[in-house]
């Protein structure tokens, strides 16, 4: 396996199955900017909220063969194995298939993912051990809290300001190495005087 992240904005996207295992896989998916349509004959609450706000596109029916074609990515995520097996038998070798009951019969693995605004972290034991994987989410996402998301947007605005600045190389390290220091996650407020000492080596 190699890791990869997916710049899904635009594209298209299809799930198959509107149950709770469908919409454990959509919550990851609804604010990549993907166009998602939803497979199903019958779907949860949340999905058709979903619906409503105009998140997913819904289509009440038993899935098909012709159903599938022309999407960059799709998720067998029925209850049926059978279902499920056959989309991914129908699925070509230039579209990506994640299937959510036989990880080998799909060419994409969906790892367990943490996301702290632009920070994202993804574990997986290829399908080895379900159970350490969610007890590495979980202490992970103990770790690294909701905390991290404001800080990582700081350390993005400080790349920026530093690296659009015609400072010296070595001072532009020296600072990029500074920021990411704990004090500035622990005590956000110091935010504010790196900024100040960023303009003023600038002048």
């Amino acid at each position: 396996m190699y890791p990869v992240m997916l710049n899904l904005t635009s594209q298209k996207v299809l799930v198959v199955g509107g149950g709770e295992i469908a919409t454990r896989k959509l919550s990851s998916l609804i604010d990549t900017g993907a166009s998602i349509l939803v497979i199903s004959l019958g779907f949860t609450d949340r999905i058709m909220r979903w619906a409503e706000e105009g998140k997913v596109e819904l289509k009440e029916k038993p899935i098909e063969k012709e159903d599938i074609a022309g999407f960059f990515f799709i998720i067998a995520a029925t209850h049926s194995p059978d279902i499920n097996h056959r989309v991914a038998q129908w699925a070509s070798p230039q579209q990506l298939i994640n299937v959510v009951d036989k990880k080998e019969k799909g060419n994409v693995v969906i790892p367990s993912h943490i996301k702290r605004g632009d920070l994202s972290i993804t574990i997986s034991t290829n399908g080895a051990s379900p159970v350490l994987t969610k007890a590495i989410k979980r202490e992970l996402s103990e770790k690294y809290d909701e905390s991290f998301g404001e800080f990582v947007s700081f350390l993005k605005e400080c790349r920026e300001i530093i690296n659009s600045s015609s400072l010296e190389k070595k001072v532009k390290l020296q600072l990029l190495r500074e920021c990411v220091h704990s004090s500035y996650l622990e005590q956000p407020e110091l935010r504010r005087v790196f900024f100040k000492k960023v303009e003023q080596l600038k002048g």
